[in-house]
Protein backbone atom coordinates (compact mmCIF):
# COMPACT_ATOMS: atom_id res chain seq x y z
CA UNK A 1 0.00 0.00 0.00
CA UNK A 2 1.35 3.10 -0.84
CA UNK A 3 2.34 5.92 1.93
CA UNK A 4 0.35 8.99 2.25
CA UNK A 5 3.31 11.79 1.64
CA UNK A 6 0.57 14.39 2.81
CA UNK A 7 0.89 12.92 6.17
CA UNK A 8 3.48 11.86 9.08
CA UNK A 9 2.59 8.13 7.38
CA UNK A 10 5.45 5.58 7.93
CA UNK A 11 5.58 1.72 7.40
CA UNK A 12 6.99 -0.39 10.31
CA UNK A 13 8.26 -4.08 9.92
CA UNK A 14 6.95 -6.59 12.98
CA UNK A 15 9.33 -9.33 12.53
CA UNK A 16 6.86 -12.32 14.46
CA UNK A 17 8.56 -14.63 16.54
CA UNK A 18 10.57 -17.56 15.06
CA UNK A 19 13.73 -19.60 14.72
CA UNK A 20 17.01 -18.90 13.90
CA UNK A 21 16.57 -21.06 10.27
CA UNK A 22 12.89 -20.35 9.97
CA UNK A 23 11.49 -18.46 6.49
CA UNK A 24 11.62 -14.71 7.23
CA UNK A 25 8.43 -13.11 7.69
CA UNK A 26 7.27 -9.83 8.34
CA UNK A 27 4.35 -7.93 8.25
CA UNK A 28 4.01 -4.00 6.90
CA UNK A 29 1.75 -1.93 8.81
CA UNK A 30 1.26 2.12 8.86
CA UNK A 31 2.07 4.35 11.29
CA UNK A 32 1.71 7.89 11.67
CA UNK A 33 5.15 9.29 13.88
CA UNK A 34 4.17 12.57 14.50
CA UNK A 35 7.00 14.75 15.88
CA UNK A 36 6.90 15.96 19.80
CA UNK A 37 4.93 19.31 20.25
CA UNK A 38 7.83 21.29 22.08
CA UNK A 39 5.92 24.64 21.72
CA UNK A 40 4.88 23.54 25.70
CA UNK A 41 8.69 22.23 26.49
CA UNK A 42 9.77 24.33 29.55
CA UNK A 43 12.86 26.45 27.88
CA UNK A 44 16.51 25.66 29.18
CA UNK A 45 19.02 28.08 29.77
CA UNK A 46 21.27 28.65 26.79
CA UNK A 47 24.95 27.71 27.31
CA UNK A 48 26.14 30.78 27.93
CA UNK A 49 23.83 31.58 30.58
CA UNK A 50 24.78 28.43 32.38
CA UNK A 51 28.26 29.31 31.76
CA UNK A 52 27.58 32.94 33.81
CA UNK A 53 26.15 31.30 36.69
CA UNK A 54 29.69 28.76 37.37
CA UNK A 55 32.46 29.34 39.19
CA UNK A 56 35.73 30.25 37.70
CA UNK A 57 37.36 26.71 37.18
CA UNK A 58 33.75 25.44 35.89
CA UNK A 59 32.63 24.86 32.58
CA UNK A 60 29.40 24.22 30.91
CA UNK A 61 29.30 21.95 27.89
CA UNK A 62 26.24 20.02 25.82
CA UNK A 63 25.82 16.13 24.90
CA UNK A 64 24.18 15.57 21.47
CA UNK A 65 21.54 14.49 23.42
CA UNK A 66 20.73 18.23 24.29
CA UNK A 67 21.88 17.34 27.90
CA UNK A 68 24.25 19.97 30.01
CA UNK A 69 27.18 17.97 31.47
CA UNK A 70 29.57 20.38 34.15
CA UNK A 71 33.36 20.06 33.94
CA UNK A 72 35.88 20.95 36.79
CA UNK A 73 38.53 21.99 35.15
CA UNK A 74 41.53 21.85 38.53
CA UNK A 75 39.37 18.22 40.12
CA UNK A 76 39.46 17.42 36.49
CA UNK A 77 35.97 15.43 37.30
CA UNK A 78 32.21 15.83 35.55
CA UNK A 79 28.95 16.11 36.84
CA UNK A 80 25.43 16.33 35.68
CA UNK A 81 24.67 18.37 38.86
CA UNK A 82 25.43 22.04 38.86
CA UNK A 83 27.93 22.57 41.06
CA UNK A 84 26.34 24.77 43.26
CA UNK A 85 23.50 22.64 44.82
CA UNK A 86 20.97 25.63 44.97
CA UNK A 87 20.65 26.01 41.69
CA UNK A 88 17.75 25.34 40.11
CA UNK A 89 18.22 22.16 38.33
CA UNK A 90 14.97 23.24 35.81
CA UNK A 91 17.27 26.10 34.86
CA UNK A 92 19.35 23.62 32.56
CA UNK A 93 17.55 20.19 32.75
CA UNK A 94 14.17 20.35 32.66
CA UNK A 95 11.87 17.61 32.71
CA UNK A 96 10.47 16.91 29.56
CA UNK A 97 6.37 16.75 29.43
CA UNK A 98 4.85 13.36 28.74
CA UNK A 99 3.18 14.99 25.99
CA UNK A 100 6.51 15.85 24.36
CA UNK A 101 7.79 11.89 24.22
CA UNK A 102 6.70 10.30 21.02
CA UNK A 103 3.53 8.07 21.59
CA UNK A 104 5.11 5.65 18.34
CA UNK A 105 7.40 2.90 19.77
CA UNK A 106 9.62 0.87 17.23
CA UNK A 107 13.57 0.13 16.89
CA UNK A 108 15.10 1.73 13.55
CA UNK A 109 17.49 -0.47 12.07
CA UNK A 110 21.33 0.58 10.84
CA UNK A 111 23.05 -1.70 8.81
CA UNK A 112 25.45 -1.76 5.43
CA UNK A 113 23.13 -3.11 2.51
CA UNK A 114 26.23 -4.81 1.15
CA UNK A 115 26.21 -6.74 -2.15
CA UNK A 116 22.97 -6.97 -4.30
CA UNK A 117 23.88 -10.74 -5.54
CA UNK A 118 22.24 -14.12 -4.51
CA UNK A 119 19.32 -12.10 -2.30
CA UNK A 120 17.09 -13.55 -0.04
CA UNK A 121 13.76 -14.15 0.00
CA UNK A 122 10.98 -12.52 3.22
CA UNK A 123 7.51 -13.15 2.92
CA UNK A 124 4.99 -10.06 3.91
CA UNK A 125 1.90 -9.75 5.01
CA UNK A 126 0.15 -6.34 4.38
CA UNK A 127 -2.82 -5.08 6.07
CA UNK A 128 -5.13 -2.44 4.55
CA UNK A 129 -7.21 -1.37 6.93
CA UNK A 130 -9.61 0.13 4.85
CA UNK A 131 -10.75 -2.60 2.83
CA UNK A 132 -10.16 -5.29 5.98
CA UNK A 133 -8.18 -7.12 4.20
CA UNK A 134 -5.01 -8.87 4.37
CA UNK A 135 -2.09 -9.55 1.27
CA UNK A 136 0.58 -11.80 1.46
CA UNK A 137 3.14 -11.31 -1.28
CA UNK A 138 7.29 -12.34 -1.43
CA UNK A 139 10.21 -9.42 -1.40
CA UNK A 140 13.67 -9.91 -2.17
CA UNK A 141 16.07 -8.19 -0.10
CA UNK A 142 20.08 -8.07 0.28
CA UNK A 143 21.75 -11.17 1.64
CA UNK A 144 23.12 -8.68 4.89
CA UNK A 145 19.74 -7.24 5.89
CA UNK A 146 18.28 -11.62 5.88
CA UNK A 147 21.18 -12.33 7.82
CA UNK A 148 20.50 -9.36 10.17
CA UNK A 149 17.14 -10.20 10.57
CA UNK A 150 17.74 -13.66 11.07
CA UNK A 151 19.79 -12.67 14.42
CA UNK A 152 17.71 -10.07 15.15
CA UNK A 153 14.40 -12.13 15.21
CA UNK A 154 13.18 -12.38 19.28
CA UNK A 155 12.61 -16.48 19.67
CA UNK A 156 9.39 -15.73 21.82
CA UNK A 157 7.49 -12.24 20.67
CA UNK A 158 7.63 -10.00 17.85
CA UNK A 159 9.89 -7.14 16.93
CA UNK A 160 9.12 -3.88 15.61
CA UNK A 161 11.38 -1.95 13.90
CA UNK A 162 11.83 0.46 10.72
CA UNK A 163 13.80 -1.07 8.36
CA UNK A 164 14.59 1.19 5.55
CA UNK A 165 14.86 -1.41 2.31
CA UNK A 166 11.31 -2.75 3.52
CA UNK A 167 9.73 0.15 4.88
CA UNK A 168 10.45 2.60 1.85
CA UNK A 169 9.40 1.46 -1.52
CA UNK A 170 12.71 1.83 -3.46
CA UNK A 171 10.78 1.71 -7.04
CA UNK A 172 8.66 4.94 -6.01
CA UNK A 173 10.84 7.77 -6.52
CA UNK A 174 8.77 10.35 -4.92
CA UNK A 175 8.32 8.45 -1.95
CA UNK A 176 11.92 7.65 -1.86
CA UNK A 177 12.87 11.08 -2.00
CA UNK A 178 10.40 12.08 0.92
CA UNK A 179 11.44 8.97 2.81
CA UNK A 180 15.12 9.86 2.87
CA UNK A 181 14.91 13.30 3.93
CA UNK A 182 12.81 12.22 6.82
CA UNK A 183 15.29 9.71 7.58
CA UNK A 184 16.79 11.70 10.67
CA UNK A 185 13.35 12.15 12.02
CA UNK A 186 12.56 8.62 12.19
CA UNK A 187 16.03 7.46 13.67
CA UNK A 188 15.86 10.32 16.54
CA UNK A 189 12.18 9.37 17.21
CA UNK A 190 13.03 5.88 17.48
CA UNK A 191 13.12 3.97 21.31
CA UNK A 192 16.32 2.82 20.44
CA UNK A 193 18.57 2.40 17.06
CA UNK A 194 20.11 -1.15 16.29
CA UNK A 195 23.13 -1.18 14.87
CA UNK A 196 23.91 -4.47 12.88
CA UNK A 197 27.57 -5.09 12.32
CA UNK A 198 27.75 -8.54 10.79
CA UNK A 199 27.62 -11.80 12.72
CA UNK A 200 29.86 -12.29 15.92
CA UNK A 201 33.60 -14.05 14.91
CA UNK A 202 36.50 -15.50 17.50
CA UNK A 203 36.93 -11.46 18.89
CA UNK A 204 33.75 -10.28 19.02
CA UNK A 205 32.78 -10.96 23.01
CA UNK A 206 36.33 -9.32 23.97
CA UNK A 207 35.31 -6.25 21.45
CA UNK A 208 31.44 -5.88 23.03
CA UNK A 209 32.91 -6.23 26.78
CA UNK A 210 35.15 -3.79 26.20
CA UNK A 211 32.81 -1.05 24.12
CA UNK A 212 30.62 -1.91 27.40
CA UNK A 213 32.61 -0.67 29.30
CA UNK A 214 33.81 2.17 28.14
CA UNK A 215 30.37 3.32 26.48
CA UNK A 216 29.66 4.86 30.27
CA UNK A 217 32.12 6.46 30.64
CA UNK A 218 32.11 8.63 27.04
CA UNK A 219 30.15 11.23 25.42
CA UNK A 220 30.27 12.96 22.50
CA UNK A 221 29.65 16.65 22.85
CA UNK A 222 27.87 19.18 20.40
CA UNK A 223 30.88 20.80 19.87
CA UNK A 224 32.23 17.40 18.67
CA UNK A 225 35.10 16.77 21.77
CA UNK A 226 34.75 13.31 23.12
CA UNK A 227 34.64 13.48 27.24
CA UNK A 228 35.68 10.35 28.84
CA UNK A 229 34.88 10.38 32.57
Amino acid sequence: MPLNLSTNDIRLVTIPPGEFDDPIKVEITHAELVPPAHDDKPRRLSLKEIQETLPEDWSAYETLEGRVIFWDSVGSDSTWTHPDPKYSREAYDPVAKEDDQPKLRYEALSYTWGSSQFPDTVEVKTSDKHAQATFTSELCVNRNLAEAMRYLRYEARPRVMWIDAICINQADVKERSVQVRRMSQIFSLANRVVAWLGPGFSNSKLAVTTLNYLAPMALILSSNIVHIG
